[in-house]
Order: structure tokens, then sequence, then C-alpha cells
């Protein structure tokens, strides 16, 4: 059995709890030495084990969403007994990854909304996560190697590889106007500013005035022919069928993103090829990017 508690002082209770509670028929009781996660809890007589874990599972962090979704199962005095999400639970499987998670998967029977719940879990994870390449590879390795044994939306792979395929870039160039919503405007420009401190040459462009004919051969130039090569939905993200690159810079506000200094490599925001994540956005790409950085200085 394995339990995920939110905090240090919460183990100390439910060692209190385990020794207080135990029956007689168990024998006596082990606590190994702690780990970095938590630590283990072993009756040799009774053939049984238990992983309490602190704050996350490897690499997997105890979300306030994941406590949100989180179903009551009992309360026993002082302690309240959760179960997470079946989306939660896919989450951890994945990225175990073993064959024995495998078969919990199977028996969850897991739906695409499930798939769907994880992947935007997963977004969270990779913008807090320590080691967010890490997590990401784990979950790429058992999809590869599950393969057809999972029953798995046919593009989670393809959303999962875009999003490890995320390095640091030569030069990141933003698009927006004066007039674009502040909410997606502050928190880009904020993480813009970071990544600038970290060598990576920042443009911003203010569309702001600029005729409509010119912002359309912009969006052509920069959005349109990302989308073209990496085959992603732009055209209603930044306008519609009728009026493609409407929006772009103004209302919604771009990103692009360039591995060299010729062609762009990619765009945010555009629709991801998963049901359920609909878009990802500049934020998505500019966090996960920032986490990657930091982890890779502190390694240095």
């Amino acid at each position: 059995m394995d339990f995920l508690l939110e905090k240090e002082e919460d183990l100390r209770e439910l060692r209190s709890a385990i020794m207080y509670a135990r029956p007689s028929e168990l024998g006596p009781v082990r606590f190994s030495p702690p780990r970095e996660d938590g630590i283990s809890v072993s009756f040799p007589k009774a053939g049984l084990r238990i992983d309490l874990y602190i704050g996350r599972v490897e690499n997997v962090i105890l979300s306030p969403n994941m406590i949100d979704r989180s179903e009551n199962l009992e309360s026993i005095n002082w302690i309240e007994l959760r179960t997470l999400s079946i989306a939660d639970l896919l989450l951890l499987k994945v990225t175990a990854g073993r064959p024995k998670d495998l078969e919990d998967v199977r028996a969850m029977g897991p739906t695409p909304e499930d798939w769907s719940v994880m992947v935007n879990e997963l977004l969270w994870q990779l913008r807090n996560s320590p080691s967010p390449r890490k997590l990401l590879y784990s979950i790429l390795d058992s999809l590869s190697r599950w393969n057809y044994e999972l029953p798995a939306p046919k593009r989670l792979f393809d959303v999962i590889a875009e999003l490890y395929s995320i390095s640091k870039p030569k030069k990141l160039v933003f698009i927006f106007s004066k007039a674009s919503p502040a909410e997606r405007t502050i928190r880009p420009l904020e993480l813009l500013n970071k990544l600038r401190g970290m060598g990576i040459k920042v443009e911003m462009i203010d569309i702001t005035g600029m005729p409509e004919s010119q912002r359309f051969n912009l969006y052509m130039e920069l959005a349109g022919l990302v989308a073209m090569k990496r085959k992603y939905e732009v055209r209603r993200v930044f306008g519609s069928r009728k009026n493609p690159g409407y929006l772009f810079g103004g209302m919604v506000p771009a990103l692009v993103v360039y591995y060299n200094n010729k062609m762009p490599a990619d765009v945010y925001p555009h629709k991801s090829q998963l049901r359920g994540v609909s878009i990802l956005k500049p934020v998505d790409f500019l966090e996960i990017l920032l986490a990657m950085l930091e982890k890779e200085k502190r390694e240095e």
C-alpha cells in the first residue's frame, strides 16, 4: 500500500497512529531509514509493507489540483483518508512505467477524459518539477514500451513528445499589442525577462496601429509557416476560417520560437493533438523552458 502525505508533520502524525492502532497479530513494526521522498513501514510477520511519501512520489508532486480531484474515502478521528482520481493515478502509473503499472492502468480502464486531465496535470507538474525533462522522459519511455498494449489516445504520444522536445532556443519573439488582454501578457513578459537574463535573445513586436495587411503578412510569415510544417491548427486560434490571423498579436498574443536564426520552429498558442488539451499557450512553453534551464543551471 502507498500513502501520499501533504507535509512532514503528517508523517509524524501517521507514524504515531500506526504505532497506536497496530493490531497485535501484525507483529512488530519496522520503519526504514528516511528517503528523500518519505519512508517505508513494514510488518515482517504479516508480510506487509506500506510506503509513505511526503509531498511527491519520485518526480510527481502532490499538486493542489490533485487534492481537489481526490475523493474522501474515510475519516478516522483527525486523519482524513482520500483516494486520488483515476487521471492522477494514471500519471503516477505512466511515470513509474513498470509492467505491473501497465496492468493497473488496464484495470482502471481510463477514459479519453482521464487522459486529457492527466496531460493538463502534467503541464502543471512540468512548470513546478525539479526534474521536468526526467519526468517527460519516463512517460515517453513507458508509452513507447507499452505501445500497442495500452488503449491510450492515438495523439497522446505526439503531445508528450512535443513537450519533451522543448529545449533552449536561439531566439524568442513575442508579438503583442498594448490592447492585448493583460492576463495574456503579464506572465509571459515576466518569464521572457527571466529568460533574457539567462542568455536567450528576446525580441518584442508591438503591433499596435499596424495595418491589417501587414499584420496578416506577419501572421503568415511566422504562425502560418510553422503551422504548415508542424501540421498545427492555428487558423481558428488566431482568427477564423474566413478571416485567419485577425487576432494575431492583438487579442491573442503570440510567441514564436527559433532554434536557429533563420526559420521559426514553433508558435504558441496552438491547438494540441489531444482532445481536452485544446491549446498549448505561450506561458506553457515559457514556464516549462524556464524550469528545464533552472534545473540544468543547478546541476552545473
